[in-house]
């Protein structure tokens, strides 16, 4: 009987508009987020088998699934893909990594992947990238409605082609991507002779230890037939129950009037931060970081992103089953 491991893989998201430099800092983006042999799934519309050879990918560590999104069209392939690859042994490569094409939702593919149990099962979704083209054509500083829709639900944000302008307006759409969501890592691409080179710019807030996720979400339009996924925040007080929060967590993301694409928390107590991520009905098991807070007793976070949100209904079971200390921000 062929047998398998949970959660042993991780699967990393790549989104951004087409042009936007996923392709090209995708190998470097990879070294960066601990993908010692990963797999590539590239969904582009002008992809081909030139990426092989360009990035030096064996053909046995890549598919391509060429045209059409992976977020409508081509949802059936890309889940019968990720059901063949989680049968694969693990000593072939320890992630996936699915660059999605410029014209996918991420939001729907978290919930697309998170609504099948065998794979909530054996992937745990690391990070959701965005890639945000700073050489597009827009004001200064100013963030469009499919920037602040992909920037809700990610965990990293990348700023390509930082170089093609000048250092303020570099300046002025970091300051935009951290308003748009504090709890997002911050990385800088550019080229440098002729080579494409990544900078870590800042953390996100969770990571930090300290900082809220600004709701930007009320009063945006859907765009692209998709609609626009709500963000509440929660403020934890010091010591706050880990156990108490991932068992009401469990119950939150089975209830049956709400769809839950991700929740991201951090919870501080003596010996430093526990983390929790949940997608779709899974919860996985924390992370703890060791963290010397002195005297201070700072604030957790929790984070949820999904549709059919109430954030009085959460609060008020929030302050029943874990702690009545708990507030919405």
């Amino acid at each position: 009987m062929k047998t398998t491991n949970s959660l042993t893989r991780s699967l990393i998201i790549l989104t951004g508009d087409l042009g936007s430099g996923k392709t090209s800092g995708l190998p470097f983006l990879a070294e960066q987020l601990g993908a010692e042999k990963p797999y590539f799934i590239v969904n582009e519309v002008g992809a081909s088998d030139r990426f092989v050879g360009a990035f030096n990918v064996p053909s046995s560590q890549l598919t391509i699934l060429p045209g059409g999104c992976v977020c409508c069209e081509r949802q059936d392939e890309l889940i019968a893909l990720l059901n063949v690859l989680v049968e694969r042994p693990q000593s072939e490569f320890d992630s996936l990594i699915l660059e999605t094409s410029g014209l996918a939702d991420p939001a729907t593919i978290l919930q697309l992947v998170s609504s099948h149990p065998k794979l909530t099962h054996q992937l745990k979704i690391e990070s959701l990238v965005y890639f945000l083209d700073a050489g597009s054509d827009r004001e200064a500083g100013q963030l469009r409605t499919q920037d602040l829709k992909s920037l809700a639900v990610a965990d990293i944000c990348v700023i390509t082609k930082t170089d093609a302008i000048p250092l303020e307006e570099r300046t002025a759409i970091v300051k935009a991507v951290v308003n748009a969501n504090h709890t997002i890592d911050i990385f800088q691409q550019r080229r440098e002779h002729d080579t494409v080179v990544i900078d870590f710019t800042c953390p996100g807030a969770i990571k930090q230890a300290s900082g809220r996720l600004q709701q930007v979400v009320d009063d945006y339009a859907e765009v692209s037939g998709h609609a626009h996924p709500e963000v509440l925040n929660f403020e934890l007080p010091f010591g706050t129950s880990w156990l108490a929060l991932s068992t009401w967590l469990i119950g939150l993301l089975q209830a049956k009037d709400r769809t839950i694409l991700r929740v991201k928390v951090a919870i501080p107590n003596h010996r430093g931060w526990i983390s929790i991520n949940g997608v779709g009905s899974m919860v996985f098991p924390p992370d703890s970081v060791d963290f010397a807070h002195g005297d201070e007793r700072p604030l957790g976070t929790l984070v949820v992103i999904g549709y059919g949100l109430s954030q009085v209904q959460i609060v008020r079971s929030l302050n029943v089953f874990v702690s009545d200390d708990i507030k919405a921000i």
